[in-house]
Parts: structure tokens; sequence; C-alpha cells
């Protein structure tokens, strides 16, 4: 059902049929049971290249949020403290714009005497 697998199916086995000295008919036992071909068998290089496996940690639950919380005084003390430290940046962008940028239009006026 899946392309790829059946392109992979089918070159493989067209491989098989003009190289027949190479096909693999032995197979290994595997731990699980069953048999591998020896050319689908792990190779020291891949065995090696496998990176260990971790154990699971949960992540650490995040501290309380104030936004997030169910009592809704909480909630609106934090939008209030998030509402006062927005105005305080705008009113300090504010000031920094009027004193030092110039005023709009300064430089319309002025014309270039560089000639």
């Amino acid at each position: 059902s899946d392309p790829a697998k059946l392109q992979s199916a089918l070159r493989a086995l067209k491989f098989a049929l003009d190289h027949p000295a190479t096909l693999h008919v032995q197979a290994a036992p595997t731990r699980r049971g069953g048999d591998v071909p020896v050319a689908a068998r792990a190779t020291q290089a891949s065995v090696s290249k496998r990176l260990p496996r971790q154990k699971y940690k949960p992540q650490a639950k995040p501290k309380d949020n104030p936004f997030r919380a169910a009592e809704g005084d909480l909630r609106r003390n934090a939008r209030l403290v998030q509402a006062e430290a927005l105005q305080e940046i705008e009113s300090v962008l504010d000031v920094l714009n009027r004193d030092v940028l110039p005023p709009p239009g300064a430089y319309d006026s002025a014309e270039d005497d560089s000639d």
C-alpha cells in the first residue's frame, strides 16, 4: 500500500534476480523469534550509532500563573499590573521619541546646499 515500500521491494527483487550469487538465503534467528535475512541484520556500525535510551522524565509543572488562576481577583490584579507596566513602557518610549527624534518635517524644509 505504501508506494515507497513497494518500489524498494521491487528494486530488491530485481537486484536479487540479476545477482543470484549475492542472494542472502540464510537467516538468523532474532530475540523475539522468527528469522531476519542477513541483509536486514543490524551491523556493528549501525548498532554503535544508535542513541542510548533515555529514561522518561516528566517535565516540571509551570509555576503558578496568575493569569490562569481560578480566583477572579488574582486574574484581575495580574491584568492590572500588566496594564500598568505596559503604560509605563509606553510613556518611557514617548519621552525617548520626543527627546531623541527630530520633530516631523524638520528635514523637509532644509535644502541640500552641497552644490
